[in-house]
C-alpha cells in the first residue's frame, strides 16, 4: 500500500485528500492506458515493484528522488498561514489543537512513524479550464464511469440532442452507474445550469428596459458606464435568471401566475402539504432493494439500513416520489369520489426539506365551496368538519390509527424547526381542545377586558395554554378539561375571539388529540405519510401568507443577488461581466440535495 496525499500546492501542509493506494491497482491503470485516449502517462514499473518484499527501504529512498515532494514540509507557506489566520478570525477564537494533543491523533502518529508519504499536487502551476469549453471534461472527471473515455455529450451523433436531454438519459439509463454516483448527479446539475446562465447572459444583452433599448445596442453603448448603469437599474441584470428554476426571479414569475389564478378563480378553498415518507413506503424500499440486487425483506431493515438505501439511490427515490405524487393527485384527489370535494383547479410546488427529501405544497379550488361572510358560519363549519379532522381514530380502524400515531403526531420534545422564531413551538403545539369547530373574526368583548389575570381574555388563554403541558393533563372530554380551569366552551370562544386580530379557525379537538395535526382521512390513508390540510379563511391569508410560503425563493440567495447587483451598479464593470458575476453568485452559493439535483 502506498500512502498518497493530494494537495493544492506541495508547499501546503494541509491536504485535499489522503488515501492508501494498492500497488495492484496498476492493472486498472494499464487498462485505462490501453483503452482511454485521455490517459497519456508513463508507468514506472521498476519503482512500483520495489515496494514489495525486503526492498522497502530502497523503495523509500527511490521515492524521495521522484519529482514530487515526498515528505510533509514543516515550513508552512505564507499563503496557507494567511488562510489559517482568516479561519481563526472567522471562528472568533483560536484553532482547536493545543500543544498537548493534535487535532487528528491517528494521522499525527502515522505521520511521525512513517516517512513514505507520497505528496502530489497535480494541478499546481496549471490554469483552470472552463467547463463548457473543454468538450471532454466528463470523461476526464469520471474515468470510472467512462472507462473508454467516451461517449460524451460532444460525440458526433445522427441526431443532435441538448445537454439537458443527454444528462437526463445518463441518470435514467438502465446502467445504474450514473444514477448511483452522487458526484456525477451534482456535476450534471451544475453543468446544466452553467449552460443556462451563460446562454441567458447573451440573451439579456439584447433586451432593454425603461427608456433604453438594447436591441439597438452598439459597442460604444456597452462600454459607456451611464448606459450600463441604466441596464442594471432596470433589473435586467437580475431578471435574466428567471428562466432558471430555483432562482428568485423564477419564483417571482410563478407568483404572478398564481395571482392571476386567484383573480380568475377567487380565493382557494384548501391549502395542503404532503411530505415524503420514503422510510415507511414498502414499495419504494422494495424497489431500491431490487436495484441493489438484495433479497432482504423490507421488514428486516432497521432505520439506518433504510436511510442508506435512500441515500445511495437518489434518482430512483426522486422518480418514485414524483410518480407517487402524480398518481395520488390523479387517482385520489381528482377522483369522482371527491375526497375533498369536486376540484375545479389546483396549484402545487415541490419543495425539498433539509434532510433532502421532497414534499409538496398545494392550493385547491373546490366547486361550490362555502366562504366565510358569504355563507353562514354554520354552513362553513359543517363543510370543514366534513373534510378535516384531528381525531385519533378508534381501535376498530387500526390501520388509520397506526398512520396517525406514526406521522401526524407532533413531537412533545419539539424539534429545532419549532424554535426558529424564538418560540417554544412556532406551530402552536399543543393546541387547545374544543368541543366544536368555530370561526373567530376578531372582536372586542367588553366583559373580558379587565385587569384581572384570571378573567381577562389573555389570562384565560394563558391558563388554558399552561394547563395543556401540565403533568396531570388527562381528561376524557373537553368539558371536563374546561371545568377544571373554571371556564366553559362559551367563555373560551369569547376569549379566543377577543385576542385574535384576523379571521381564524379553531377545529373540534378532544384533550387526547392536542398533539395531532389536522388531516383528511381518505387522503391520509392513501398517501401513507405526513400531511396537513387547512381551510383558507380570507384573502389576506392567501396573498400575504400562503403565496409567500409556497413561492418562497431561497432567501439568502435573493439577498446575495441583490447585493451583487448593487455592487455591479456602483462598480466599474461592463455589462457582460456584471451578468457573469450575478450568474456566478447564484451557481456557487446554494444548498441543493441530491434528489433536488435529480429533479432539476
Amino acid at each position: 500500500m502506498i500512502r498518497v496525499k493530494l494537495k493544492r500546492k506541495l508547499t501546503y501542509k494541509g491536504h485535499y485528500e489522503y488515501m492508501f493506494v494498492h500497488t495492484d491497482r496498476r492493472n486498472a491503470l494499464r487498462y485505462l492506458l490501453a483503452n482511454n485516449k485521455w490517459y497519456d502517462v508513463t508507468l514506472n514499473n521498476e519503482w512500483v515493484n520495489t515496494l514489495n518484499g525486503t526492498d522497502q527501504l530502497d523503495a523509500e529512498e527511490k521515492s524521495r528522488q521522484q519529482p514530487a515532494d515526498n515528505s510533509d514540509d514543516e515550513n508552512t507557506h505564507e499563503e496557507q498561514e494567511e488562510e489559517d489566520l482568516t479561519y481563526i478570525k472567522d471562528q472568533g477564537g483560536l484553532l482547536s489543537d493545543t500543544s498537548l494533543q493534535p487535532v487528528d491523533l491517528g494521522t499525527e502518529i502515522i505521520d511521525q512513524n512513517f516517512q513514505d508519504i507520497l505528496n502530489m499536487a497535480p494541478g499546481e502551476g496549471n490554469s483552470p479550464v472552463r467547463l463548457l469549453y473543454d468538450k471532454n471534461n466528463k470523461a476526464k472527471c469520471f474515468p470510472v464511469l467512462f472507462p473508454s473515455g467516451r461517449p460524451t455529450f460532444h460525440e458526433q451523433r445522427e441526431s443532435r440532442i441538448t445537454l439537458s436531454r443527454y444528462l437526463n438519459t445518463r441518470i435514467m439509463n438502465a446502467d445504474g452507474r450514473f444514477a448511483r454516483n452522487t458526484d456525477y448527479i451534482f456535476y450534471a446539475q451544475y453543468m446544466s445550469e452553467v449552460q443556462q446562465v451563460v446562454s441567458s447572459v447573451s440573451m439579456a444583452l439584447r433586451k432593454g428596459g425603461g427608456n433604453l433599448s438594447l436591441r439597438k445596442a452598439s459597442p460604444q453603448m456597452l462600454l459607456d458606464s451611464d448606459s450600463i448603469g441604466k441596464i442594471l437599474r432596470n433589473n435586467e441584470g437580475y431578471k435574466f435568471l428567471r428562466g432558471i428554476r430555483g432562482t428568485p426571479p423564477y419564483w417571482m414569475s410563478v407568483q404572478k401566475d398564481l395571482f392571476a389564478m386567484i383573480r380568475q378563480l377567487s380565493i382557494p378553498t384548501f391549502f395542503a402539504s404532503f411530505s415524503s415518507a420514503d422510510l415507511r413506503w414498502p414499495d419504494m424500499l422494495s424497489s431500491l432493494l431490487r436495484i441493489e440486487g438484495k433479497q432482504t425483506p423490507v421488514e428486516d431493515l432497521d432505520w439506518s439500513d433504510k436511510c442508506g438505501l435512500v441515500r445511495r439511490n437518489p434518482v430512483t427515490a426522486a422518480r418514485m416520489f414524483d410518480h407517487r405524487w402524480h398518481c395520488f393527485l390523479r387517482d385520489v384527489i381528482l377522483l369522482p369520489a371527491q375526497p375533498i370535494g369536486k376540484i375545479k383547479d389546483y396549484f402545487y410546488r415541490v419543495e425539498f426539506q433539509q434532510r433532502g427529501s421532497p414534499h409538496v405544497h398545494c392550493l385547491f379550488w373546490v366547486e361550490n365551496a362555502p366562504r366565510i361572510d358569504r355563507e353562514t358560519d354554520d354552513e362553513v363549519v359543517s363543510f370543514i368538519d366534513r373534510y378535516i379532522t384531528c381525531d385519533i381514530p378508534p381501535d376498530s380502524d387500526a390501520e388509520l390509527q397506526e398512520i396517525v400515531n406514526s406521522v401526524q403526531r407532533h413531537s412533545k420534545k419539539h424539534s429545532k424547526t419549532c424554535r426558529k422564531k424564538n418560540t417554544v413551538c412556532r406551530f402552536n403545539f399543543p393546541r387547545p381542545p374544543s368541543s366544536r369547530t368555530f370561526i373567530t373574526k376578531g372582536g372586542n368583548t367588553e366583559d373580558l377586558n379587565g385587569n384581572d389575570g384570571n378573567t381577562s381574555a389573555s389570562g384565560i388563554l394563558k391558563k388554558v395554554k399552561s394547563a395543556l403541558t401540565a403533568p396531570d393533563m388527562d381528561f376524557e372530554t373537553t368539558d371536563a378539561f374546561f371545568e377544571s380551569l373554571g371556564i366553559d366552551q362559551g367563555l373560551f370562544e369569547r376569549a379566543y375571539n377577543n385576542c385574535v386580530t384576523k379571521k381564524s379557525l379553531v377545529l373540534k379537538r378532544n384533550p387526547a388529540d392536542i398533539w395531532v395535526n389536522q388531516y383528511n382521512k381518505d387522503l391520509l390513508r392513501a398517501w401513507q405519510g405526513n400531511m396537513d390540510i387547512q381551510y383558507v379563511t380570507d384573502a389576506y391569508s392567501v396573498v400575504v401568507y400562503i403565496l409567500s410560503y409556497i413561492t418562497k425563493a431561497e432567501q439568502e440567495m435573493g439577498l446575495l443577488l441583490q447585493r451583487t447587483q448593487n455592487e455591479a451598479k456602483n462598480g466599474d464593470l461592463d455589462a457582460k461581466a456584471a451578468f457573469k458575476q450575478l450568474g456566478s453568485v447564484y451557481l456557487h452559493n446554494r444548498e441543493v440535495s441530491a434528489q433536488e439535483a435529480v429533479y432539476r
